[in-house]
């Protein structure tokens, strides 16, 4: 089981900047959380900037797949359409 202790929003595209990651430190350290959690997406846009923050504290980069659970008929003759 994992309990998330806090929870950071940043817009889609978001570039990190310096206070971003010393709040998200900070949040962890206070809380005593074990690790932190991003996604893949956002570890790759942080690695440019970021990489000692990512290579010294316990980050967690987790794959986010997409599913499409209905219309995906609908979608394959609109694509077919398209291209």
């Amino acid at each position: 089981n994992v309990n998330m202790l806090k929870h950071f929003i940043f817009t889609d595209h978001h570039w990190y900047k310096d206070l971003d990651i010393k709040k998200i430190i900070d949040s962890r350290k206070q809380t005593h959380a074990d690790f932190i959690i991003t996604t893949e997406k956002d570890a790759v846009r942080m690695r440019e900037r970021f990489s000692e923050f990512l290579e010294t504290e316990p980050v967690i980069s987790a794959e986010i797949q997409q599913e499409i659970l209905s219309g995906d008929q609908q979608l394959n003759e609109l694509l077919q359409h398209i291209l």
